[in-house]
C-alpha cells in the first residue's frame, strides 16, 4: 500500500544529494475550472503544488498577468455533455489568446461508464490538450470535506499519473 493510499497524502519523491534529503521542484500548476463546480478546488489539491484560480472569463487579461507566466495551465471540466462541449469553447479561446493549456482534467460526474457524447468530444479536444480522467468518488458526496480521510485508491493513481504527465508535459504557456 503506498504513502498515498494510507496517509491522503501525495508522497514526494526525494533524492540524496550531498548526504541530504531534497524533494525535486515540481511546477506549480495553474488550474481553471471551466464552468463552476468543473472540481477545480479539489483537483488544485489533488496536483499540488498547484493554485486554484476559478473560472477564467478572459483569457487575453490571463495571458498578460505576470503571475502566470511560464507556469502550466490545467483546465478542468467535469464529464458530461454540456460540460465537456464548454471544455472546448474554453480551450479554444485560451488557444485564441497564446494560451496553451498543459492538459484537461476531466472529472467523472456519476459511477455510471462515460456517456458516449463525452467520449466523442474528448477524443476530438485530445487532438489540441492532453485529456486526463479522474474517477468518480461516491462516498464523497456524504462528507463535507472531501480530501479528509485519505483519497481512494483509484483517484490516487490518477491524480499521481496526470500530474507526471503534466511534468513531462512541459508545455508552458508565454
Amino acid at each position: 500500500m503506498s504513502v498515498l493510499a494510507r496517509t491522503g497524502r501525495v508522497a514526494r519523491p526525494r533524492h540524496r544529494r550531498a548526504g541530504v534529503d531534497v524533494a525535486p521542484a515540481q511546477p506549480l500548476l495553474v488550474v481553471a475550472g471551466c464552468h463552476g463546480g468543473a472540481g477545480a478546488t479539489t483537483v488544485a489539491t489533488l496536483l499540488q503544488p498547484a493554485i486554484d484560480i476559478g473560472v477564467v472569463a478572459d483569457w487575453p487579461r490571463y495571458a498578460a498577468t505576470r503571475g502566470f507566466a511560464g507556469r502550466p495551465l490545467v483546465l478542468v471540466a467535469r464529464g458530461t455533455v454540456q460540460a465537456v462541449t464548454v471544455a472546448g469553447r474554453v480551450t479554444a479561446a485560451a488557444n485564441a489568446a497564446q494560451v496553451h493549456p498543459a492538459g484537461l482534467v476531466v472529472v467523472a460526474d456519476g459511477p455510471l461508464p462515460e456517456p458516449r457524447g463525452v467520449t466523442q468530444r474528448l477524443r476530438l479536444l485530445a487532438a489540441h490538450t492532453p485529456v486526463y480522467r479522474l474517477p468518480y468518488v461516491t462516498r464523497w458526496r456524504y462528507v463535507t470535506d472531501p480530501l479528509h480521510g485519505g483519497i481512494p485508491a483509484p483517484l490516487a493513481a490518477a491524480a499521481t499519473a496526470a500530474r507526471s504527465a503534466l511534468n513531462a508535459e512541459g508545455d508552458i504557456h508565454p
